[in-house]
């Protein structure tokens, strides 16, 4: 696959960032994707409205099966301390981490994974939250893909 001519497809879908507090527990890396602590479940975390370190909206947490479904989003930064303030993408083309281990193709559709920072093959059910755009062979992996962290359906079909 000849993966130049898809990286231009970067120069019209605009990214979407934010920035927000890493309250994995780890540092993040480029690539990884992790969930908006959207219900402020983490401690740091004591307000769901808008405004300040304290809202859920300023805070990233793990992906876990309870969060999948909301908001994720992508490190941007090369890396992000635990409690630190970094840059997150929730929609456009971007390195995104992916698993890797059953070998997957371009146009594979990407769900998040619990207890894990990589995007995972779709298999049924679940947020469609990417569609890979280069194969991606390796175990984790950092691979471009079309993401939209705020894909609020399930894709059962």
């Amino acid at each position: 696959m000849y993966v130049a001519n898809l990286a231009r497809i970067g120069a019209w879908v605009e990214l979407s960032r934010l920035q927000a507090y890493n309250r994995t527990g780890a540092t993040l890396n480029k690539g990884d994707v992790v969930a908006v602590d959207i219900l402020a479940s983490s401690t740091e975390a004591t307000k769901v409205a808008e405004g300040g370190e304290t809202s859920g909206f300023a805070n990233v947490i793990s992906m876990a099966t309870a969060n999948i479904g909301r908001i994720l989003v992508v490190c941007d930064d090369d890396a992000v301390e635990d409690n630190g303030l970094g840059n997150f993408v929730i929609h456009g083309v971007v390195e995104v981490e992916v698993n890797g281990d059953t070998g997957l193709d371009a146009g594979e559709k990407l769900v998040g994974t619990d207890g894990q920072t990589y995007l995972s093959e779709w298999a049924s059910g679940g947020n469609v939250v990417g569609l890979l755009l280069e194969d991606a062979e390796a175990s984790a992996t950092t691979k471009l893909a079309i993401f939209d962290g705020m894909a609020w359906r399930s894709e059962d079909t």
